[in-house]
């Protein structure tokens, strides 16, 4: 809830006229806050004044109009949807209340009913009375905002989780406020909601960003491990996406613009809501960073199908034993070394199809690996060793599965720009990003391609079909598989009037907010 000071509404008003103050009342509307505005005045120039500035929106559902027409109080209390109350009315109630236990579900009853109506003005209240409000709103778990400028309003401005002093108010409110409105200017709370939101927004994208490129890099120590493949990513290159290829792309996050609907949302739960929570972690590990694992995994297979060795049979393959190649097989048997220069250049098939000892094993047969007409003949400019069969043909689809990492984050850093508009709408107007994806490019082709960086990260220069192509489908993949799940979001997310909103998995484990799906908590600004 908002409560709103007349007269800061009225310099509003004045400062930027009714179509504007309209505007942002509707804004806050249709960002789940609610505005309560306090005044001096009697209830029905209360009640008129509401009206204009369309705090009341229709006089005809107001409590006091009603009742000037004949209505019954109990009914026409029960069907208003808006409400003006005298501060003499609020003053009985409570005293009645007075004598009631604190624990009696019946005390202040009357005061959360008139909070629930759709549009609450109070009129002629006292700085106790105030503050019982403010204390009511809170005990219905709304977050309070309180604007107010003298002595009077310092109370609740105190008791508010937000208290906003006017900049020319008291020092007393002023010092006593979370925070000081110099302009005096309601409107400017409301662009201070959208900007907040915003930042809070940018932060959670650029987290998710970050945390979707550390699944491609755990799972291939998992499956080395588990597996005993050729280590398809060195540690080298795992740093050199966490502090090279992603640190721009997650810094211009900080430039992102507001999403369309940001000031459509309902207001968040603090407790529950945060930065990081299981939400963030499902869509960010489970959902895009497995599919980029496996655009890694597709890219480092292939790159050493084209060199001869199979996939499957890749499996277990860096702990099977074989002859020490040039030596006497019968001084016994090595594991072959993928990862030093200790046995470059040696062509793995002969690494076991010469010794003794696995001449019979099926690795030792030159069906095992893929045929010299199936495969890429190339000489590495590095090693000015052959590939095909070797180590070196590691380091060729570490540097692919690298690079496959790049891409699937160019369409990471795409979808995480909204949370439920489609991109279409959006649009992509973020410049630093745009440049983000440019750097990281950039990056990844000089240090694969320059020499001297081959020699110090491990990276190889790449033929043009395993440079991100074989990665590419995985990034068309990412950003319709999130369109769809935007647009099942949308769908699902309307809610037809007397039905309950159907809360799917993709409610539950995506990075949308739970309170963003038809919560009907407000977030109550009082204005004193």
């Amino acid at each position: 809830f908002f409560f709103q000071a007349e007269d800061g509404i009225r310099d509003s008003v004045a400062s930027r006229g009714l179509g504007d103050v309209y505007k942002r009342q509707d804004k806050c509307r249709d960002a789940g806050i609610k505005i309560i505005m306090v005044t001096g005045d009697q209830p029905v120039t209360a009640r008129a004044i509401a009206n204009q500035i369309h705090i009341i929106t229709d006089i005809s559902q107001e409590y006091g109009y009603l009742v000037e027409k004949g209505m019954p109080k109990e009914e026409a209390e029960r069907r208003c949807k808006a409400i003006v109350i005298h501060g003499d009315e609020l003053a009985i109630r409570h005293k009645a209340d007075l004598k009631k236990d604190e624990n009696d579900p019946e005390k202040d009853l009357y005061l959360q009913q008139w909070l629930k109506k759709k549009e609450v003005v109070f009129a002629r209240l006292n700085p106790v009375q105030k503050l019982v409000i403010v204390e009511a709103c809170q005990k219905l778990g709304h977050v309070v905002a309180v604007t107010g400028d003298g002595v009077n309003d310092s109370p609740a401005i105190k008791q508010a989780n937000i208290g906003i002093a006017m900049g020319s108010g008291s020092d007393v409110a002023k010092d006593t406020a979370d925070m000081v409105l110099l302009t005096d200017d309601f409107t400017s709370i409301v662009i201070g909601v959208e900007q907040g939101r915003l930042i809070f927004d940018n932060l959670k994208k650029s987290i998710v960003y970050t945390l979707a490129s550390n699944i491609p890099e755990l799972v291939p120590y998992l499956l080395y491990i588990a597996f005993k493949i050729p280590l398809p990513l060195t540690t080298i290159l795992i740093l050199l996406v966490d502090v090279g290829s992603d640190l721009w792309p997650a810094i211009s996050f900080a430039y992102e613009p507001a999403e369309l609907d940001i000031m459509k949302r309902k207001p968040r739960i603090p407790e529950k809501d945060l930065l990081v929570t299981k939400k963030v972690i499902v869509f960010a590990y489970l959902q895009i960073g497995m599919i980029e694992s496996f655009a890694g995994m597709f890219a480092y297979f292939s790159v050493m199908a084209d060199y001869g060795f199979k996939q499957m049979n890749l499996f277990f393959f860096t702990f099977l034993e074989g002859c020490i190649p040039n030596g006497d097989p019968n001084q016994g048997t090595d594991i072959y070394d993928w990862t030093t220069q200790k046995n470059q250049g040696d062509d793995i098939r002969y690494f076991y199809k010469n010794c003794p000892k696995t001449k019979d094993k099926e690795y030792a047969n030159l069906d095992y690996y893929y045929s010299e007409s199936e495969t890429l003949d190339t000489i590495s400019d590095i090693s000015n060793q052959r590939v095909r069969y070797t180590s070196e043909a590691l380091k060729y689809a570490q540097t692919s599965f690298w690079i496959a990492i790049i891409v699937t984050q160019w369409s990471c850093l795409v979808i995480v720009k909204t949370r439920s508009l489609s991109l279409l709408a959006q649009g992509f107007n973020n410049t630093p990003a745009l440049c983000g994806l440019l750097f990281e490019t950039f990056l990844g082709v000089l240090l694969t391609y320059v020499p001297p960086f081959n020699i110090a990260l491990g990276t190889r220069p790449l033929d043009v079909r395993h440079l991100g192509v074989n990665a590419f489908p995985f990034f068309f993949f990412i950003i319709l598989y999130d369109e769809i799940r935007k647009l099942l979001m949308r769908v699902l997310n309307h809610v037809e009037k007397g039905k309950k909103p159907i809360y799917s998995w993709l409610h539950r484990n995506s990075l949308y907010q739970s309170t963003m799906i038809n919560h009907q908590q407000s977030c109550p600004l009082y204005t004193s």
